[in-house]
């Protein structure tokens, strides 16, 4: 974010396997929202030097924390929840979810900001699922709950980044579904 200072701004050339993309394009739309230019083409970005330029702007709400209410609305029988602050056309990677929990029987739908969820009476959650997670890793652990809680066949992918976050949160959802099935 400091490249557009810097004289000649940055070119920084990507090496490996590139995971969560959606944060680095995020951070890139944002500093092109505040007047700063950029290119990113194969695997080298190029940031020029400018000036960010101040506007007005809303903070979104954060989409992980919503992986919370969604995981309680698929666990429910019915839902009727509204989220505030989630925009439809989010920049944040996590604004997967809508796409995701209508597997639980959770449909989304937008008026303005407002995310409403909804779950009929009756509404199933299909007997498998199936996601990549590279580029949403920080709700895989949610969803590998509500699996595991309706008791949906899950296969999940792109999980490179969990044994490398604050902690190693593979182990934490083996760890703590071993003391589930112990109870």
């Amino acid at each position: 974010m400091i490249a557009p200072t810097l004289p000649n701004g940055l070119e920084l050339t990507l090496v490996g396997n590139l995971v969560s993309r959606p944060y680095l394009e995020m951070t890139l739309r944002m500093m092109a929202y505040f007047g700063i230019g950029h290119e990113w083409v194969g695997d080298t970005i190029r940031v020029q030097p400018g000036a960010y330029q101040p506007k007005e702007f809303t903070v979104e709400a954060d989409w992980s924390a919503a992986s919370y209410h969604y995981s309680f609305a698929a666990l429910s029988d019915t839902c009727d929840l509204r989220l505030h602050g989630l925009f439809e056309d989010s920049w944040q990677g996590d604004s997967v979810l809508p796409g995701m929990m209508g597997a639980f029987g959770v449909e989304t739908k937008f008026e303005g900001h407002t995310a409403y969820l909804t779950k009929q009476p009756g509404a199933a959650a299909k007997p498998f699922f199936e996601w990549d997670f590279l580029p949403c890793p920080d709700i895989a652990q949610t969803l590998a709950v509500v699996c595991g809680a309706i008791g949906v066949h899950g296969l999940f992918t792109g999980l490179e980044t969990l044994r490398i976050k604050e902690t190693d949160r593979i182990a934490a959802l083996q760890k703590n579904w071993a003391r589930c099935r112990s109870r």
